[in-house]
């Protein structure tokens, strides 16, 4: 997957166990939508690309390695699962019941 960063998508790609692009949104004030990708990237769940700081020839390489490595894109989704948190709504409402 190639995609932005926000908070919904990458619970979507935790949720289905995906390996991702990550280009997150540069405009952002407080550059949330990067700080977002890196918890991911971190982890091994995801490629970083900063939009302001690549080209398309970038992304063409990045697809090109993974496309190539299927064991490295087997890797990240197994990483991308391991944020998945099947309890989250209900961790919510504990923490903020009390």
């Amino acid at each position: 997957i190639v995609c932005r960063s926000g908070s919904s998508t990458l619970s979507e790609i935790a949720a289905v166990g995906r390996a991702a692009v990550f280009v997150p949104f540069p405009f952002h004030t407080d550059r949330q939508q990067e700080k977002n990708a890196r918890i991911f990237t971190d982890r091994g769940a995801g490629r970083l690309l900063l939009q302001t700081e690549s080209k398309g020839l970038d992304l063409a390489r990045i697809v090109r390695e993974l496309v190539m490595n299927p064991a490295e894109i087997e890797r990240m989704e197994a990483a991308a699962r391991q944020l998945h948190r099947t309890d989250a709504a209900g961790a919510i409402v504990k923490a903020l019941q009390g």
